[in-house]
């Protein structure tokens, strides 16, 4: 490649790294917030309340800190996770025995739920692109060939594992 064309001024280094350590820190910062939030909410305001509505708050909270910070132009991923460490240490424990067992079940849910959606839409992405045979075929057989070996193995070793 040629370097003389890629240049890089002191003052445009330092404003990405300023700029890559305020999406960070105000990321955390929105996080933090809306977890503290979540806490306060949960300690003082939802004394003896239905199951339901913790779960709800629990899970709003993150959600309404991911829209903030998107909002702001910062990382809704980071102010989810951040969000998600400050309930787990706080809000967590002023939920009732019920709530807190709802809503553990409940994330892990969604959790497995978003996993399998993630994990089929990169398949179905991925696909044409490893075998282009899926997007130029003119017959059905040629797409739809399964390599029973391969699949015996791969249930197999997920058995084992």
């Amino acid at each position: 490649p040629d370097q003389s064309k890629f240049h890089v001024s002191a003052g445009e280094g330092f404003s990405a790294l300023f700029n890559f350590m305020g999406v960070g820190f105000g990321s955390i910062g929105f996080g933090v917030l809306f977890g503290i939030a979540a806490s306060i909410m949960t300690k003082n305001v939802m004394n003896k309340a239905s199951t339901s509505a913790e779960v709800t708050i629990m899970l709003s909270m993150p959600y309404l800190g991911f829209i903030a910070a998107d909002a702001a132009g910062l990382s809704g991923l980071m102010a989810v996770f951040f969000c998600g460490v400050v309930m787990s240490h706080y809000a967590k424990y002023n939920l009732s025995e019920d709530g807190r067992h709802t809503t553990h079940n409940v994330s892990h849910t969604l959790g497995h739920i978003g996993e399998l959606l993630t994990f089929l839409y990169f398949g179905f992405t991925i696909l044409p692109m490893i075998a282009p045979s899926c997007s130029i075929a003119e017959d059905a057989e040629e797409i739809f060939m399964v390599n029973w070996p391969f699949v015996g193995w791969t249930l197999l070793l997920c058995i084992v594992s």
